[in-house]
């Protein structure tokens, strides 16, 4: 293990030179990472299938979205601390091309579940085959630009953007959800699972955040594995809001989000027609 010095906080290169340890002759690179992908990968999996077998009337794209981080998670732990120590190779490039454009999908993931839960689209074979056709074109995108060495650039647009937007409409959709239900009902699982991400990507992004973690705890420690670390705990916390509010009926659903900003001519239809059919029923 390298020894610490605060002079390995400087820069963000000089972070991630510090944060490597050696066993048995074979480099690690950001050994605490490594933990929380095994972590992310347990709970994205049970997740995931937790909330499919729910048979909420929001279930198939939130399942999706919470197995689709635990994937990424694992092939993260993979391409970042085990195979980025090797020789490079082509499968050097497939792990990359996986790991960058799955984190980016799931930016896209939480913003389709923000659009179902806002019933602005339902969820359905079309809405989950427009989503897998917006993965591919993340997968395109994302092998133009590390293929013609743009990856600057990519990670702007594609990394950070594609997470902030995705990740931040679904927290702004949720927030919209709470205030019109005023029901507090969940509310404190969002609330962490919010502030948790939120930190974990800050500490990614920002320079100063990770170069300031670096130096008060240590260079293994810092704005990467804060990242890695938020990611497993933030989804648990998600988790659980999900499985608190996801109504279980068609009924529920319509009812339970019924607001002006919320609905379209066909659903304001289909909420009526649904209320005539419970009073009957009753």
């Amino acid at each position: 293990m390298a020894s610490f010095d605060s002079d390995n906080c400087d820069s963000a290169s000089a972070i991630a030179e510090c944060n490597k340890i050696v066993v048995h002759g074979l480099t690690i690179t950001a050994p605490g990472n490594l933990p929380c992908c095994l972590a992310a990968l347990i709970v994205g999996i049970y997740a995931g299938v937790k909330i499919y077998k729910n048979k909420a009337q929001t279930n198939v794209m939130y399942a999706i979205t919470f197995v689709m981080v635990g994937i990424m998670m694992l092939d993260a732990g993979f391409n970042d601390c085990i195979l980025a120590s090797f020789p490079w190779t082509k499968e050097h490039l497939f792990f990359l091309i996986f790991d960058v454009s799955f984190t980016s999908s799931i930016g896209i993931a939480f913003l389709f579940d923000a659009l179902i839960d806002a019933h602005i689209i339902k969820q359905s074979a079309c809405s989950v085959i427009s989503f897998v056709l917006c993965v591919a074109s993340l997968f395109v995108a994302w092998t133009y630009a590390i293929l013609h060495q743009k990856g600057g650039k990519a990670f702007e647009w594609l990394y950070f953007g594609c997470v902030g937007i995705g990740c931040g409409s679904w927290v702004v959709v949720q927030i919209l959800l709470v205030i019109h239900r005023r029901s507090l009902k969940g509310t404190g699982w969002l609330l962490l699972g919010a502030l948790v991400g939120g930190f974990g990507f800050l500490a990614v992004k920002e320079a100063k955040i990770n170069m300031f973690l670096c130096k008060l705890l240590d260079c293994y420690l810092a704005g990467d594995f804060v990242w890695f670390l938020a990611t497993p705990i933030a989804i648990y916390f998600i988790y659980r809001y999900v499985l608190e509010v996801q109504p279980k009926t068609q009924a529920q659903f319509v009812n339970q989000y019924n607001a002006p900003f919320f609905q379209n001519p066909y659903q304001r239809g289909q909420y009526a027609t649904i209320n005539y059919l419970e009073m009957g029923n009753h």
